[in-house]
């Protein structure tokens, strides 16, 4: 009780739960990993892409 007054823990019914909540906290943070791994590649290819869209950008209005 709490201050006379009874409550519900509702973390209790979840308990179960936790374990799979941390398996999937492993594989959000491998994912985010590995987002972060390639994004200097995805960087280079977007430069690329940009430089193309502004190179025929300016050919297209002369």
């Amino acid at each position: 009780t709490l201050h006379g007054r009874y409550y519900v823990r509702w973390s209790r019914p979840l308990r179960v739960l936790f374990p799979f909540a941390l398996q999937a906290g492993q594989n959000v943070r491998r994912v985010i990993r590995n987002i972060l791994r390639t994004l200097p590649n995805i960087a280079n290819v977007m430069f690329l892409f940009l430089f193309s869209v502004l190179t025929f950008t300016l050919l297209g209005v002369g």
